[in-house]
């Protein structure tokens, strides 16, 4: 599902007091290959079971969330991910996992509605596009979704040129020329092969590098 149908769906929610938890985590890790993120919910989420009576059904509801929360957080986080944005809404028996492009700043609220600003401030980068990256030997293509690689191919060509053209018994306009057919075939090749990976998907955006070699 698309990220703006997603924020969407969370915005559909209906509004009650203190029913939609919104955390967003930084996964990146410090100068010392620590994570800091595990520090942070240590001192915020206990803050959340304190704004519920002791033994209430509300806490006892929180306390379930929270735990799979923590349970999410050890046994399915992708070492790639470089931020998480996460909405629990025990109501509504709701529990949304995003990873984000972008590390976001560590936060947690307690509302009666999601808080999407700072996934609203990524919200572009979710969008599905195309890379391409070329250079006279090889052609990458990658198709992106929500900021991560879906589908990837390599296209690579064989340089059998060589600039003494003499031997090739070929005079330098002509040898320009065979070059030029080269180039313009490894285009062709290059787009056919990036029509097929898109398909019927729309698109964006397509990036366009060009590498020297």
């Amino acid at each position: 599902m698309p990220l703006r149908e997603r924020m969407a769906s969370l915005l559909s929610a209906k509004p009650r007091p203190r029913s939609f938890l919104s955390l967003y985590l930084d996964l990146t890790p410090d100068g010392k290959g620590k994570k800091r993120y595990p520090l942070f919910l240590k001192n915020r989420l206990p803050e959340i079971l304190k704004l519920f009576p002791p033994h209430s059904r509300e806490q006892a509801s929180w306390e379930r969330d929270l735990l799979r929360i923590r349970k999410y957080l050890e046994d399915d986080l992708d070492p790639a991910w470089k931020g998480i944005a996460l909405f629990a809404c025990p109501s509504e028996d709701l529990f949304l996992a995003l990873p984000t492009p972008l590390p976001p700043a560590n936060s947690v609220s307690l509302s009666s509605h999601p808080h999407l600003f700072s996934l609203a401030q990524q919200a572009a980068l979710y969008e599905p596009c195309a890379v391409l990256v070329a250079d006279s030997r090889q052609a990458r293509v990658f198709v992106l979704q929500e900021g991560r690689p879906e589908k990837q191919i390599t296209l690579l060509w064989e340089d059998r040129h060589t600039t003494r053209f003499g031997r090739m018994g070929l005079s330098l306009q002509k040898f320009q020329r065979h070059l030029q057919e080269h180039a313009k075939q490894r285009a062709k090749e290059t787009v056919e092969s990036l029509g097929r990976m898109i398909g019927r998907r729309n698109l964006e955006s397509i990036f366009y590098v060009a590498e020297e070699g």
